[in-house]
């Protein structure tokens, strides 16, 4: 299983005491390897800015995430992704992330999915999303439109309409506490709430505050505003629908190396009540 944690230095008060820590950005993650096999690597331009992040299963039945950044302008990011089982190739992603100020402000792209898993005819996506920040850059709000293309040109049918609608993210003391994901419904699909340590991180295990998975590395070096302030201690995801399968995870384990993360876990416990697994990570960084 992937590690929530994704590139950026990794930072901690070795007091555990909530101070600010200064970020060394000559020290970034270069990969994370978990007990189970998994791994995650990061590549960076001579900016520091990352250009290629794979997340490896380690695992035949589990997904593998390759994605690519380029950087055409400094108010444009260029996002390139693919996901495969084994050697079935699931879907990708391409996509454009407009910045304001250095800030995300919009992200419009083409979604295709090679394979549906329910058995389904594969299909094609054109999408935006914008994002909102509140007065201490935060993201609070993501606005979602969606409608069926192809080659990239929306399909001229009656009923493709533009599928749109929102997620909240609620921020108490500096950490994001609730995301509500509507999952293209006028209701919450899916609420995950999330408890902290005392530890101060900068940042440490990433929480997603934003749409796709390709975009996760990009808001560890601030591009969709301010992070959670302290490492995340616990998170529990629920779903609308009773049957549905979730999970909730617990962080510990954390062990430090010259006031970094050089080690944490976690254990993910499943709502069917299927055995709770353990995993271990090493971090490791770059230029050290």
């Amino acid at each position: 299983m992937l590690a929530i944690v994704f590139a950026g230095s990794i930072l901690v008060s070795c007091s555990g005491k909530e101070e600010e820590v200064v970020s060394d950005d000559n020290l970034m993650v270069s990969m994370i390897s978990g007990s189970d096999g998994s791994k995650e690597v990061f590549q960076y331009d001579y900016r520091g800015r990352v250009v290629r992040w794979e997340c490896l299963s380690g695992e035949e039945d589990n997904v593998d995430y390759k994605v690519t950044y380029a950087y055409p302008s400094e108010d444009e990011v260029v996002i390139e992704s693919t996901s495969d089982m084994a050697s079935i190739h699931l879907d990708d992603f391409k996509e454009t992330l407009h910045l304001v100020d250095g800030r995300a402000a919009y992200c419009e792209g083409v979604f295709r999915s090679s394979l549906n898993l329910d058995g389904r005819s594969s299909f094609e996506k054109v999408y935006r999303v914008d994002f909102r920040y509140d007065a201490d850059n935060h993201l609070v709000d993501i606005k979602h439109t969606e409608q069926y293309s192809e080659n990239g040109t929306v399909i001229d049918i009656y009923y493709n309409t533009p599928w749109i609608w929102e997620n909240h993210f609620v921020w108490e003391d500096g950490n994001l506490i609730r995301y509500d994901d509507y999952l293209g419904t006028t209701k919450v699909y899916y609420s995950t709430v999330y408890s902290y340590s005392d530890i101060v991180a900068t940042p440490c295990v990433k929480l997603p505050l934003v749409t796709y998975g390709h975009h996760l590395p990009l808001q560890t070096a601030g591009l969709f505003g301010v992070n959670s302030r302290n490492f995340v201690s616990h998170m529990n995801k629920v779903s609308r629908h009773p049957n549905e399968v979730t999970v909730s995870i617990d962080y510990g384990g954390v062990s430090l190396e010259n006031c970094r993360i050089k080690d944490f876990s976690t254990k993910v416990n499943y709502s069917d009540g299927r055995p709770a697994r353990d995993i271990s990570y090493s971090v490791d960084y770059t230029g050290s």
